[in-house]
């Protein structure tokens, strides 16, 4: 019998396009904004994050591309982010390597790779729940520069 040493399925990466279809919002402010919801509390979640982006003056239908992503879903973040003309990426509840970053990167500070800036966070049900991780991303959130086109 013979054992193959790695399951290809393991490494497979949608393409940009596939994953781009799912996504919701016209993104007039260049901020991608990926987002991992809870089963069965999506609706939650999803206020929750539209509170935390007028925090920042960023209106969740109008300024930013929404992608909600699947538990397995991994993508090319840079692809992502220069497809859809992003400047900006929010990731809420998904692992730097399924979005493609294989360095370290620490929640809640700003990080910067090829052109894009970014801000790792918790899942948004950790973060309701959190006074401490609020306030993390809060400052997180206040420095980068959201500012128009």
């Amino acid at each position: 019998m013979i054992i193959p040493f790695f399951k290809p399925d393991i490494f497979l990466i949608a393409s940009p396009k596939e994953i781009l279809e799912k996504a919701s919002g016209d993104n007039a402010r260049g901020v991608l904004v990926i987002a991992r919801f809870l089963e069965g509390a999506e609706i939650a979640e999803q206020d929750l994050l539209y509170k935390i982006l007028k925090s920042v003056q960023l209106e969740s239908t109008k300024d930013i591309l929404l992608l909600k992503a699947a538990t397995d879903d991994r993508f090319p973040l840079s692809a992502l982010c220069r497809q859809t003309g992003s400047r900006f990426a929010l990731l809420f509840g998904i692992d730097p390597p399924s979005a493609g970053l294989h360095f370290r990167i620490q929640k809640y500070q700003p990080f910067s790779v090829n052109g894009i800036t970014g801000l790792w966070a918790d899942q948004l049900s950790a973060i309701e729940g959190s006074k401490e991780l609020k306030n993390a991303l809060w400052i997180g959130l206040k420095a980068i520069p959201f500012n128009p086109l």
